[in-house]
């Protein structure tokens, strides 16, 4: 993924976070939330192009140290994907429970059809 589609698919993700929860929290909520909105789009954009990397390299990747140490071993990838994905599912709970803390804003499902895609 070249930086122009990293960019351009992090702001697409951004813009539909940002429409999503306006619509759900009141004003001072969601510049609560906006940090975490955009936190979420970087890593959800994130998680995208560390999904088209292990499509490409796979799961395991082997290593030697020195002369006599070599193996195989669970990818970079795979880590930073698996770290990063549990940052993402908190950033979206946090997100949620600002909506359950709001008691103003309108009920809908459209948040959570998302999530449930995602």
């Amino acid at each position: 993924m070249t930086a122009e589609e990293r960019i351009k698919h992090f702001n697409k993700e951004q813009k539909k976070l940002q429409k999503l929860f306006k619509n759900k929290l009141d004003t001072e909520n969601y510049k609560t939330a906006e940090g975490l909105i955009e936190n979420a789009a970087f890593m959800y954009s994130s998680l995208k192009e560390l999904q088209e990397a292990i499509a490409v390299e796979g799961y395991i990747e082997e290593y030697q140290n020195g002369n006599n140490q070599f193996g195989r071993k669970e990818s970079t990838c795979i880590r930073v994907y698996n770290a990063t994905v549990k940052n993402y599912y908190t950033v979206i709970k946090m997100l949620v429970s600002l909506i359950n803390k709001d008691n103003t804003a309108p009920e809908d499902d459209t948040l959570m059809d998302f999530l449930k895609l995602n």
